[in-house]
């Protein structure tokens, strides 16, 4: 018997609840590695971080 794509249960692979609290604890996460960055001199990952903060700083407010 051949395998199908169509017989895989697709609601199992659900995505991660993402809230507040989630969001909240993902910033901090950054702001921690955003400070190491910036005390070893390296510009090119505190840019990137800062820029993904921002977007989740963004997604808190939409969330409410």
């Amino acid at each position: 018997m051949a395998f199908s794509y169509i017989s895989v249960n697709l609601e199992t692979n659900a995505m991660k609840k993402v809230d507040k609290s989630y969001l909240k604890k993902k910033i901090n996460k950054l702001n921690k590695k955003i400070h190491r960055s910036e005390d070893q001199n390296e510009e090119n990952k505190t840019w990137w971080r800062k820029l993904k903060i921002s977007k989740l700083k963004h997604k808190i407010n939409q969330i409410g």
